[in-house]
């Protein structure tokens, strides 16, 4: 009996994970516009990353595939042999994964709010969603983070994150 209430509680969980990645699934493209900065279009391929684990906020910058690809596989957590890479183009983009931490239940998103470049430097503003105070959400440790296809540039990459309080 107590076989059954585990994998009913390991299928439940399942599905609320499956749920989450489901509504952050897809990509879009968007341009962004603010003041004088050069708009800048950008692609959200979160959907494209297998589940990642980032015990800390962090930020990451890939400007090639063989960098993107170590680092994918050191911080997946179930990399299998069916998942591949997002299928980015070095030559003309480079990818922004931003990690927000470890959160301590389903619901909490990483989501884009602009693009722009001033000078050598892209500027990428975020915001971290959390879920509503009466939402139900599974208890679950989860690894929030938002990966974004933007076009390739020298200069070094800001990132500010918000919260949606």
């Amino acid at each position: 009996m107590r076989n059954v209430r585990d994998n009913r509680i390991l299928i439940s969980i399942s599905f609320f994970l499956a749920l989450i990645v489901a509504g952050c699934s897809g990509s879009s493209t968007k341009t962004e516009t603010n003041d004088d900065r050069v708009k800048v279009s950008y692609t959200n391929i979160t959907s494209s990353f297998p589940n990642m684990k980032y015990e800390k906020a962090r930020n990451f910058v890939f400007r090639s595939r063989s960098k993107m690809a170590a680092h994918v596989k050191a911080h997946s957590v179930s990399l299998s042999s069916t998942e591949s890479l997002p299928d980015v183009d070095f030559e003309k983009d480079m990818v922004v994964l931003i990690a927000v931490g470890a959160r301590s239940s389903a619901g909490y998103r990483v989501v884009p709010v602009s693009v722009r470049a001033e000078g050598d430097k892209t500027l990428i503003r975020a915001r971290e969603r959390t879920p509503p105070p009466d939402s139900i959400a599974a208890s679950v440790i989860t690894y929030p983070f938002l990966a974004l296809s933007v076009p390739m540039r020298k200069g070094p990459v800001e990132v500010t994150l918000k919260n949606s309080d």
